[in-house]
C-alpha cells in the first residue's frame, strides 16, 4: 500500500497546491516542517484531492474517503448483481421460446411468426 506525506503548515506553498511526497521524507522542502500522512484520494465529485491528515498512520485514506469508497463498491456490487439477474432471466426467456418454438408444428410456427410480425 503506498502511503503519501503532506505539509500541514497552512501558509506553505506545498499545502496550498496539496503535493504530496513518499514516506521516506521526513521534512517539507519549503517551509522545513515536519510531514504528517495524508489522504491521497481525488474526490471526483468535487474534482479535488483530499488532503485530511490520517488518523491511522497505517491507513492510506482518512474515513470519509474510505467510507465513499466502499459505499461506491457497494453500489457497483449491486449493479453487477441486477445486470446478471436480468442477463440470467433474458436467457431462461430465450430458451423457453426457443423449446416452444420446437415443439410447435410448422404451420403453427408460421402463425406465431405472422402475429410476432404484426405487433411491430
Amino acid at each position: 500500500m503506498k502511503r503519501v506525506k503532506g505539509c500541514l503548515n497552512d501558509k506553505c506553498a506545498i499545502n496550498q497546491q496539496k503535493i504530496t511526497y513518499p514516506e521516506k521524507n521526513k521534512l517539507c522542502p519549503k517551509c522545513g516542517n515536519e510531514l504528517v500522512y495524508v489522504c491521497d484520494n481525488i474526490i471526483k465529485s468535487e474534482n479535488k484531492k483530499c488532503y485530511d491528515p490520517l488518523d491511522n498512520e497505517l491507513d492510506r485514506y482518512c474515513r470519509t474517503c474510505l467510507a465513499i469508497k466502499r459505499d461506491n463498491n457497494d453500489k457497483v456490487k449491486d449493479k453487477l448483481w441486477s445486470v446478471a439477474k436480468t442477463g440470467v432471466g433474458a436467457i431462461g426467456g430465450g430458451l423457453l421460446i426457443f423449446t416452444f418454438l420446437n415443439v410447435l408444428k410448422d404451420e403453427d410456427k408460421k402463425s406465431v411468426f405472422d402475429a410476432l410480425s404484426k405487433l411491430k
